[in-house]
């Protein structure tokens, strides 16, 4: 294992460390990277990312027919996804700092294959390349993260961090979550229209108030402003599921409106975004210090 370390670190320290401007950018980027309220849990912030450093971050993975990953590839043009940006962008606002969600879903490329060739070539490449990995220039192939800089550059995040995630129907669908181990199963049976399937959202806002003033919810970090913070969500949802003309209005159509968001509702969840932000600039700092530390 320390060899491994070793070896990684003697890799990484090639590449210049990435500034703390660089580092919040990069929070700022992975966090509206994907859709994650599509994804992961609204809340609690439980699900793992992790942060390192790539010689060849931003860059294409390309795959040939066995599977196998060959070298990686510059990306000369924005790619398919909004999030594949040309790799000297890419370089020059996030340095070589690279991440990787729950899912491994490292975007590979197939060139000049047919159709079948490219599926098979997809599948093995999927079983033989799931686990975190870096790539090595000197060796030309990807190579197992260390689980010492894997747990370093770990940080714990929710769909929170997106900034479409604060849509009020999203509020009332999560807010299970809100609830203890064992609680969400009696709360979703009271919320329920009686023989519809469907959820009665103010029943839900109120069912989940009610928990939150006694004490009995799970508590919302104190950072973000605790459990005084949650009442406020739950108030202002409630505002919004009776009377949705209430939602406030800006005035830059590209803005949090476009997408059906609240000013108001947005601004309450700023403190929870922004502290998930601070973890992921601190897990890629615990790995950039392990990296250029003295041996």
């Amino acid at each position: 294992m320390d060899s491994d370390v070793s070896h990684y670190r003697s890799v990484a320290r090639k590449l210049p460390r990435p500034t703390l401007s660089q580092m919040k950018a990069f929070a700022e980027y992975v966090a509206d990277s994907h859709s994650w309220y599509k994804k992961i849990p609204w809340w609690p912030s439980t699900t793992p990312f992790e942060f390192y450093l790539d010689p060849a971050a931003g860059m294409d993975w390309v795959i040939g027919e066995d599977g196998n990953v060959a070298v990686p590839t510059e990306r000369l043009e924005q790619g398919f996804h909004y999030s594949s940006i040309k790799t000297a962008r890419y370089r020059e606002e996030f340095g070589y700092l690279t991440y990787l969600d729950p899912w491994r879903d490292a975007v590979m490329l197939v060139r000049n294959m047919d159709t079948d060739a490219a599926i098979r070539a997809i599948k093995l490449a999927q079983e033989r390349n799931s686990a975190s990995a870096y790539y090595d220039p000197e060796k030309r192939e990807r190579q197992d993260l260390p689980f010492l800089i894997s747990a370093a550059g770990t940080a714990s995040l929710s769909a929170l961090m997106h900034t479409y995630s604060c849509d009020v129907h999203h509020v009332i669908f999560a807010f299970p979550t809100v609830f203890s181990d064992g609680q969400a199963a009696t709360y979703v049976k009271g919320a329920l229209i009686s023989g519809s399937g469907n959820i009665d959202s103010r029943l839900t806002l109120l069912q989940a108030k009610e928990l939150v003033k006694a004490g009995r919810s799970r508590t919302w970090p104190e950072a973000s402003g605790g459990n005084k913070q949650l009442a406020q969500i739950i108030d202002r949802a409630l505002v919004l599921i009776t009377d949705p003309s209430q939602k406030e209005s800006v005035e830059d159509t590209l803005s949090i409106e476009a997408h059906g968001q609240d000013p108001v509702l947005f601004e309450l969840f700023a403190p929870e975004r922004n502290r998930q932000f601070a973890e992921i600039v601190s897990a890629c700092e615990r790995v950039c210090d392990l990296v250029h530390k003295e041996p």
